[in-house]
């Protein structure tokens, strides 16, 4: 579970209050990453919704085993 306070320093969700806020801060899951290691890939299942509090992501996409 993370802080509802952390869930409202986000835009999205900064007008979601009360039960609502605490439902969804009962189903986060956090995850630390270091520089350069992936947060998903190709194939991976696509049912998760993410939100990047620090940091920066780059994305791209691999065709034929180049990026």
């Amino acid at each position: 579970m993370v802080e509802t306070s952390v869930l409202q320093s986000v835009p999205f969700f900064q007008h979601v209050r009360g039960d609502a806020l605490q439902a969804l801060a009962a189903i986060v899951n956090v995850r630390y990453l270091s520089q350069g290691e992936a947060l998903f890939s190709p194939g991976d299942a696509r049912d998760t919704f993410l939100i990047v509090l620090s940091g920066q992501v780059q994305v791209y996409t691999v065709l034929n085993g180049e990026v």
